[in-house]
């Protein structure tokens, strides 16, 4: 059970930080959502879980769909919306970008109904506004609300969502750089790239790598960008794909694998997934550096001979 949940737990996680690779692999390890055991008492982490990675893969609309089969089989829609304080919003906004309002407007009344019932926990009231808001509430009012988001992701989303709806250009800088700022605290690097693509729809570039004493060549001498690109590489993302995934222009990303080949030493995308692969696993050989001097890769496994 606690396996379960913590291979729940960590598909969510490297969801977040972009390491597509990583996520696919714990989400093998949970199946089929449908399938998952509900007396193991990991049943709403592991819904979720699929959920998230069904959204991040196949978009909106394929989630949209999951979550309906869920509820039809498999769970309520309360129970659903219980399993962490930016469910309901996260539901709402998903079924509106898959245009199904209708979808949306169930969610949003289960949420109200939720927070009525429950008057002594504040966090299901903000959950609830935040969600309503997203149908067209009323943006001073979620403001007021904005307290009792506890949770920083939650938070942090809806300081995004309401950076993406405000009309005043200011506020909306406000709102998209305390996003921005929350998502990169809490290491949320997929959340603080799609935020900085907003921002710069609005003529602003943030700065967000760091300067770093680093080796010429190796794993090492990439930035935390090129190891995000490269783990979506490695996960059979096509450029244009990977672009998608990280809110970049795909000639950003042929720019960055550029770099990954060079300070990597290799010329295809299957020596790059050995790398990543072989890297996650912790092999370690004596044939041929490409990480770090204490890092090693044997050479045949990089050559994928």
């Amino acid at each position: 059970m606690l396996s379960l949940l913590a291979h729940a737990v960590l598909t969510i996680a490297s969801l977040r930080r972009m390491q597509l690779l990583s996520a696919r692999r714990h989400t093998e390890i949970l199946g089929d959502p449908l399938s998952v055991d509900p007396s193991g008492g990991v049943t709403q982490p592991a819904l979720w879980a699929v959920l998230m990675m069904t959204e991040a893969n196949d978009g909106p609309r394929a989630a949209t769909a999951l979550a309906e089969r869920l509820l039809s089989e498999r769970v309520t829609r309360c129970a659903l919306l219980l399993f962490a304080p930016y469910a309901a919003p996260w539901l709402v906004r998903t079924a509106l970008a898959a245009e199904r309002p209708e979808f949306a407007a169930r969610t949003v009344a289960a949420a109200r109904s939720l927070a009525e019932e429950n008057r002594n926990w504040p966090v299901l009231a903000a959950a609830a506004d935040h969600a309503r808001w997203l149908l067209g509430g009323d943006a001073d009012a979620l403001q007021l609300t904005a307290c009792l988001h506890r949770d920083p992701w939650a938070r942090a989303q809806m300081e995004e969502d309401l950076g993406g709806a405000t009309e005043d250009r200011n506020a909306a800088l406000r709102h998209l750089q305390r996003a921005a700022q929350t998502y990169a605290r809490a290491g949320a690097s997929r959340d603080a790239a799609r935020v900085r693509q907003s921002l710069r729809s609005q003529g602003v570039r943030r700065r967000h790598w760091k300067n770093a004493n680093r080796p010429d060549t190796g794993w090492a001498a990439l930035t935390d960008t090129e190891r995000a690109v490269a783990h979506l590489v490695a996960a059979g993302m096509t450029n244009r794909q990977t672009a998608q995934q990280m809110f970049l222009s795909p000639h950003t990303v042929n720019f960055h694998l550029r770099n990954i080949y060079r300070k990597l030493e290799i010329a295809s995308r299957v020596n790059l997934a050995t790398i990543v692969t072989t890297r996650r696993e912790g092999v370690q050989g004596l044939s041929r550096t490409y990480w770090s001097s204490d890092q090693q890769l044997p050479l045949d496994a990089a050559s994928g001979e």
